[in-house]
């Protein structure tokens, strides 16, 4: 939901006011501001990024990212947009939102807001859930364009290496999380992941700056506060300079990670002539030990970032088994990896109908935009007065029909979707094409023959957004 920032809200909650020290304020202003200042300048000419959302929890971490860049704006080219997301866990969600509201409206920055129906938390794995819901969120909404902020920091990154461990990860989780990373079809960008927590809060106390303390920051059932209140007290009694060694073993890792991306981009990757789908002759050829490596850096590439052990062995045991198999697939967060006809997939795990598929008319000179993806004619190679005269009827699948083919007898559409090798979850969204009565395409697929009786067919395109591409 996007809040104006000039919407009237309710008065500001009591939070937290910082003991003002303005000891070495100068030196670490010096260093934090042009850092942060200074990178996102430099992603967002590189990357032509035309809008930036900070996350704001309201806590001090985002807080202070949000007034470094508010305060030192140096993106002229790109609009400055808040992101805060209420996960309707407990009173302070509503508590963090009005003061999220409250500050967006102080500083004249939009403000977009996503909340977790009340009902949809789970008993377990809370904060697997939470961090699920804000990401995928947050990447349903951005665009090519976008790059999103974080606020996390080094002490979150040594929390996040040793909650990896615990976990038993791989190369890619003991790497620690990446500075920049892909996020839906934008990018995700963590500014202050090499700065210390101490120097965030000197910052935000000699700034007079006000946060809000979430309370289930210091429950125990959180594995992560049982890191940060148990365990990362006794490591830093031994004296062992236990977070230099993290970040030693998150460098060989991300080393490690690195060799496997490029053994990937190699082998499979640069084999590809369709980039939304992997044939499996492609994997099967990788050395036994290396494929589930090899598996998760192509997945990765998918947007799969978080994903066990257990998962990738049974996508593996799955591509062995696919001819078994009546359509074999594996969901994993908001995606859902299919293997069909020897071939790999990701597809979105919902597909979010606008309107139910309706037969219509299409004047082949407009776009028809569905909300699974859109049907443009090109007219490639036709003068204008050719494409402006021509119109087709769209229709769509029922169960059991059948079609009038020229010079054959009727036909079972699913006959001939099984001819054409359209996967099954694309047939009951591709468009049925029919000019003058006659069928001339399936979605931007020409029916057999006509093609060459009807040259113009292959400007008729269909773009599905139902997919990911690496």
């Amino acid at each position: 939901m996007l809040w104006s920032a000039t919407e009237k809200i309710s008065s500001p909650v009591l939070v937290a006011l910082p003991i003002i020290n303005s000891n070495n304020f100068k030196s670490v202003q010096d260093r934090i501001v042009p850092q942060v200042r200074d990178t996102v300048a430099e992603l967002v000419e590189s990357h032509s990024i035309e809008n930036i959302y900070v996350c704001l929890s309201g806590g001090m971490d985002s807080v202070c990212l949000l007034e470094i860049l508010s305060a030192n704006h140096p993106l002229n080219s790109a609009s400055l947009n808040i992101i805060h997301v209420n996960h309707n866990l407990s009173s302070h969600g509503c508590d963090a939102e009005k003061f999220c509201k409250t500050l967006a409206i102080k500083k004249n920055i939009p403000l977009i807001v996503f909340r977790a129906p009340p009902e949809s938390t789970p008993e377990k794995s809370i904060e697997e859930w939470a961090r699920n819901f804000r990401y995928e969120s947050i990447s349903r909404f951005i665009r090519k364009s976008s790059l999103v902020l974080t606020a996390h920091h080094a002490r979150d990154q040594t929390e996040t290496l040793i909650h990896h461990i615990i976990r038993g990860s791989g190369p890619y989780g003991l790497s620690g999380m990446p500075r920049l990373r892909k996020i839906g079809e934008g990018w995700l960008f963590r500014p202050l992941l090499d700065v210390s927590r101490e120097k965030i809060q000197n910052f935000c106390e000699t700034n007079n700056l006000r946060w809000l303390e979430d309370p289930a920051n210091q429950e125990p059932r959180f594995l992560r506060n049982k890191i940060r209140k148990l365990i990362i007290p006794k490591l830093e009694d031994t004296g062992a300079q236990f977070e230099v060694n993290l970040k030693k073993m998150a460098e060989i890792q991300r080393t490690l990670a690195s060799y496997i991306d490029d053994l990937t981009e190699k082998k499979i990757i640069a084999r590809l002539n369709d980039r939304k789908n992997i044939p499996l002759s492609l994997l099967t050829d990788i050395d036994d030990k290396m494929k589930i490596f090899v598996l998760q850096s192509v997945l990765r590439r998918f947007g799969v970032y978080k994903i066990g052990r257990k998962k990738l062995e049974e996508i593996l045991r799955q591509i062995v088994e696919a001819k078994r198999m009546k359509l074999p697939s594996i969901d994993v967060d908001d995606r859902v990896i299919k293997i069909h006809k020897g071939s790999l997939f990701v597809l979105k795990k919902f597909i979010y109908y606008e309107k139910k598929p309706e037969q219509q008319l299409w004047n082949s000179t407009d776009m028809v935009d569905f909300s699974w993806g859109t049907l443009r004619y090109s007219g490639h190679g036709l003068n204008s007065d050719i494409k402006k005269t021509r119109e087709f009827l769209i229709k769509f699948r029922k169960e059991g029909e059948k079609i009038n083919l020229e010079g054959r007898r009727r036909k079972k559409l699913k006959k001939l979707f099984q001819e054409l090798a359209i996967p099954p979850w694309e047939r009951p969204l591709i468009p049925i094409i029919y000019e003058s009565g006659e069928l001339v395409a399936l979605g931007g697929v020409s029916v057999k023959g006509q093609e060459n009786k009807y040259d113009y067919l292959k400007n008729i395109i269909f773009d599905w957004k139902i997919y990911y591409s690496v």
